[in-house]
């Protein structure tokens, strides 16, 4: 979507807008990441994909 469709936007669709259960209650997981499990550096440990699979 451009900005110029966004000026010409007349209406929005609701039907498929829904929240996770994490918006009703705290005794529930919420698929939404915290925006405090952001980390400032880049993690280069762990598993790798095999050099044979990167592009």
């Amino acid at each position: 979507m451009t900005a110029a469709d966004i000026l010409t936007l007349d209406h929005i669709d609701f039907n498929y807008a829904f929240n996770y259960p994490c918006a009703f209650s705290l005794f529930c997981t919420c698929p939404i990441p915290s925006k405090r499990n952001h980390l400032p550096l880049a993690v280069t440990a762990g598993e790798k994909t095999p050099k044979e699979y990167q592009y």
